[in-house]
């Protein structure tokens, strides 16, 4: 949630009064309750206010831009609430929205050429070393994980699939061979 920062001078009374309004509007309406407000005294504060530009008090900001400033009315502050609450609101929309994208994205990430090429990579190592590899290590991005975790070449769905498909060439496998509709032939 986007904090507002007040800035006040003790001896003001339009601060006071400032004050008693931000009072009596979160007391009556439960979400400006949760909205967070640092206070900032232009006497006691002054190293924390260098940069700020005002003029009178009290002076509202949210994310360092001045939102109010001067005599205060029930609206004016009311106001400031309803933009700090907006933000956040914004923000968490913005949020869900990325979050279902990144959801959608990933379940229909549907291919099945990774495992072919890690299948590929594999007959390779086994060709040029003569034998089965003892050990083998593979990195790949997590792209190329998502891939082969949707795609049915290995008869799973599961994450497994490029492991199960470069185990699979690796046994018995050759590099020149028809995979996917694509002919894969040895460059070295």
């Amino acid at each position: 949630m986007k904090t507002i920062e007040m800035i006040y001078r003790v001896t003001c009374r339009y601060c006071r009064q400032a004050f008693g309004l931000m009072e009596e509007l979160r007391r009556s309406n439960e979400k400006y309750e949760k909205i967070e407000i640092r206070f900032l005294d232009t006497e006691r504060d002054r190293e924390l206010l260098a940069g700020r530009k005002f003029t009178y008090v009290p002076c509202f900001y949210i994310d360092g831009e001045m939102v109010m400033e001067g005599v205060p009315t029930k609206e004016k502050i009311e106001a400031v609430f309803i933009q700090a609450l907006q933000d956040t609101e914004s923000r968490e929309r913005r949020d869900r929205t990325c979050n279902k994208l990144l959801r959608e994205e990933i379940m229909l990430a549907l291919g099945c050429t990774e495992p072919g090429t890690i299948a590929y990579a594999a007959a390779c190592a086994k060709e040029i070393l003569g034998d089965i590899p003892e050990y083998m290590e593979i990195w790949v991005s997590g792209q190329y994980i998502k891939k082969c975790k949707k795609c049915n070449y290995t008869q799973h769905r599961k994450p497994e699939g490029g492991s199960r498909s470069c185990l699979l060439r690796n046994r018995g496998g050759k590099s020149k061979t028809q995979t996917g509709g694509t002919e894969h032939t040895n460059r070295q």
